[in-house]
């Protein structure tokens, strides 16, 4: 493939991965050619071992973890941790989270109730 400076193109996974990466399969690379530079702006992958995930590797090194099923996404500084703050998400997207008490919360974070406000519950939580 040829590309010219200043040029976009949505590549697919043969054009750029290493044929050693067999266990990872790019769905979508977006790239910028600019003289005889490529840089990567983010890949995307899917991991069927881990049930349905695809791991988005951002630009600045961050990983984002995504839940095919559920849309849930969530993101760490490597895969690893992308993952385990993606199992807390789900966890508390099927309601298996902690229960929170506000006041406690408050007191934990140092907050008075001057701060907090008095308008009640916020409307995603009535």
């Amino acid at each position: 493939m040829q590309h010219t400076e200043g040029e976009f193109s949505t590549t697919s996974p043969i054009d750029y991965i290493d044929q050693s990466e067999t266990d990872v399969r790019l769905s979508e690379r977006l790239s910028v050619a600019t003289d005889s530079i490529l840089i990567e702006m983010a890949s995307t992958t899917r991991d069927n071992g881990n049930g349905g995930v695809e791991f988005v590797y951002e630009e600045d090194g961050r990983v984002t973890a995504k839940d095919i099923e559920t849309g849930v996404a969530s993101f760490g500084d490597d895969r690893a941790e992308a993952l385990r703050m993606l199992a807390d998400a789900l966890d508390a997207y099927h309601g298996k989270g902690e229960p929170v008490d506000d006041d406690e919360l408050a007191a934990e974070l140092g907050l008075s109730e001057d701060e907090i406000g008095s308008e009640g519950r916020p409307p995603w939580d009535e």
